[in-house]
């Protein structure tokens, strides 16, 4: 339920054309690809690479902790 609240938190700023707030709560969301959408759509190619790099080292970093427990 926590999840669908911050989308709809995400989507409400993003209409305010408040990117950054919308860019965190996306990712609190666990929508990435949001983000990345919202900011592609706004030509704004830096701040969408941002959120790539931090999706990416993310996941690097969560597959790197479970190869340390096995």
């Amino acid at each position: 339920m926590a999840v669908t609240i911050y989308a709809k938190l995400a989507r409400h700023f993003e209409k305010l054309k408040q990117f950054p707030e919308a860019e965190s709560l996306f990712i609190a969301a666990k929508l990435p690809n949001e983000a990345i959408r919202m900011y592609l759509e706004q030509k704004k190619y830096e701040a969408a690479q941002k959120v790539i790099s931090f999706t990416c080292y993310m996941q690097w970093k969560v597959k790197l902790k479970w190869m340390q427990i096995y």
